[in-house]
């Protein structure tokens, strides 16, 4: 285990568990997923084997040793102060308000635990309605946004320290 927050652990990809594999199977065929976050998959298998949390490399997110989604923390611009955090929840448990928690408890840590970062961003494509109303019921405020095309916008989110 990596992280151990309030409600949820942070923790490796394991190809030996069933379950882990079952749930990149899963992902792989999410659209959400696969539109909001493509690279995940390959992301997910590289923090095999790792003992401490690195950036680019996505970890899963359990409650109770049941997988409940995935998290990835990176570095997208070259302010030292700044992180930006990807999180996707399984389909089932949508809208049920893991995201929210996971956001505030993830932030809080992040706070907590690192004297350097002063801002958390999150970047949410525009379409994805259940992530902006989960941004805002984690206090993150909208600062922006960032159009690559007529029918791609992205929203940009942050929470300050």
């Amino acid at each position: 285990m990596i992280i151990n927050l309030k409600s949820f652990s942070i923790t490796n990809y394991d190809n030996k568990l069933s379950d882990n594999v079952k749930f990149l199977e899963e992902i792989k065929k999410d659209e959400e997923i696969s539109k909001n976050l493509e690279d995940v998959p390959d992301s997910l298998e590289r923090s095999i084997g790792l003992s401490n949390l690195r950036l680019n490399i996505s970890y899963l997110v359990k409650q109770d040793e049941n997988i409940v989604g995935l998290i990835r923390l990176a570095k997208k611009n070259s302010n030292k102060h700044d992180i930006s955090v990807d999180i996707a929840i399984r389909p089932h448990l949508r809208k049920k308000g893991y995201g929210t928690i996971l956001l505030k408890e993830i932030c809080d840590y992040i706070f907590k635990n690192s004297t350097l970062i002063e801002k958390i961003k999150l970047d949410i494509n525009g379409s994805n309605r259940n992530g902006a109303k989960c941004a805002k019921s984690a206090d993150f405020n909208l600062e922006g946004y960032v159009e690559f095309s007529e029918n791609n916008r992205h929203l940009l989110y942050s929470k300050h320290k």
